[in-house]
């Protein structure tokens, strides 16, 4: 199942990690869950408030990674001497969606603590899942968020591609190892991660384009209306396409 991911990325193994079991997570409730020996701060909820609050912690551990506040976009040469760790996050979900999915990205401090930094968030990565995966034809959500088979998280690291020199040579990229963290993973209650999601589902508009909705935990998917959209598209192109219009 897992190695299926594996022309989706184009990156590297890295040996999968021990979760650390400071703390245990039952899957009873979807935000304070088990018998956690803090207060429920240190929960991740599954919320649009904590999905902000994550968004900005991953900026901060990823300080390169932040969005320009101006046009002009210079990220790909900023330094990442202030950077710390970061891994894609992938979902998938028995009966919805049988194949991994990318659906964000989580950062931390350490490469050891990826798997901790994912329990630590679980609660949200799941809910963000759920909103990222949708019919492209019909917009509609696909996965079951209760009631429903076990929604999977699993992370893995982008590695380096090979040199242009050693891509002459004929060196392939190294294969992909998905790290599937399981539900009853520990975490230590302070440490530092950060999550950022998908920012957009996308969905078949009208003509040849498709639509990008910004996600938001709460807010209903928007409805196709493809029939208005397709009218439009057609009387913006009637005069270019052969036989339409009276040509």
């Amino acid at each position: 199942m897992l190695a299926s991911l594996a022309a989706l990325l184009h990156t590297g193994a890295m040996a999968p990690e021990r979760a650390h079991r400071r703390v245990m997570i039952s899957s009873a409730s979807p935000t304070c869950r088990g018998t956690v020996p803090v207060t429920c701060a240190h929960i991740i909820e599954a919320t649009e408030a904590c999905a902000q609050e994550q968004r900005e912690e991953y900026f901060r551990l990823m300080p390169s990674r932040e969005l320009p506040k101006v046009s002009l976009d210079l990220r790909a040469f900023a330094s990442k001497a202030n950077d710390n760790y970061e891994a894609g996050i992938f979902s998938r979900q028995d009966g919805a969606i049988p194949q991994w999915k990318n659906v964000g990205t989580v950062a931390t401090t350490s490469p050891d603590q990826i798997t901790q930094a994912v329990a630590k968030q679980r609660a949200l990565i799941e809910r963000w899942a759920y909103e990222v995966c949708n019919d492209f034809e019909t917009n509609e959500l696909l996965m079951v968020l209760e009631g429903g088979p076990p929604i999977q998280i699993a992370w893995a690291i982008k590695p380096e591609k090979p040199s242009f020199f050693d891509s002459l040579m004929g060196k392939q990229d190294e294969a992909v190892v998905l790290n599937e963290v399981d539900r009853t993973a520990g975490f230590d209650p302070v440490l530092p991660c950060g999550f950022l999601g998908k920012p957009a589902r996308e969905y078949r508009g009208g003509g040849v384009s498709a639509r990008y909705e910004r996600i938001v935990i709460g807010k209903p998917p928007e409805v196709p209306v493809r029939d208005i959209s397709q009218a439009k598209y057609n009387a913006k192109y009637a005069k270019k396409l052969p036989g339409v219009g009276g040509r």
